[in-house]
């Protein structure tokens, strides 16, 4: 039951992260021209999932769906800035190297800027709110031997 449990909160961080990382590209191309005029155009939906798709593979080799953790410290914000990072690169080889949809400097420093606010603020936001809503069970064992603190002149 905790392994699927653990798959269920990972699962959540993962739609997090899929609403995220769109809205991120959209957000900043409305902060950058302030309308939503020619997106698609300039933005097409199969790069924006093909982007979707490297943050999420990136997101997975640094270890970002693990929930065990508190994601409010200063580790893990550099975790996730790094991972941002490499993304980064990544996704301006796809729109560089290989040509695909390039878009402007200012909207994906803008994109990924969002990007790192909100993956760190919905992560952190995830792990309070499984911690607040699973709680430990407290567990007693009884056995019948005597105790192993070495004072024992059986042990």
């Amino acid at each position: 039951m905790a392994v699927k449990g653990r798959y269920k909160r990972s699962l959540l961080i993962l739609i997090g992260d899929v609403c995220i990382v769109p809205f991120s590209y959209v957000a900043g191309y409305y902060l950058r021209f302030g309308n939503l005029a020619g997106f698609g155009e300039k933005l097409p939906s199969v790069f924006l999932f093909l982007m979707t798709l490297s943050y999420l593979a990136i997101f997975y080799f640094f270890d970002l769906y693990e929930l065990k953790k508190n994601y409010f410290t200063v580790n893990s914000f550099v975790k996730i800035f790094f991972s941002i990072l490499v993304a980064a690169v990544l996704i301006s080889f796809l729109k560089y190297g290989l040509f695909l949809f390039p878009i402007g400097r200012g909207i994906f420093i803008l994109a990924n800027l969002i990007i790192l606010v909100f993956v760190f603020i919905w992560r952190g936001f995830c792990h309070q709110l499984f911690k607040y809503l699973i709680k430990s069970k407290r567990l007693i064992i009884a056995g019948a031997e005597k105790s192993r603190t070495g004072n024992s002149p059986n042990y």
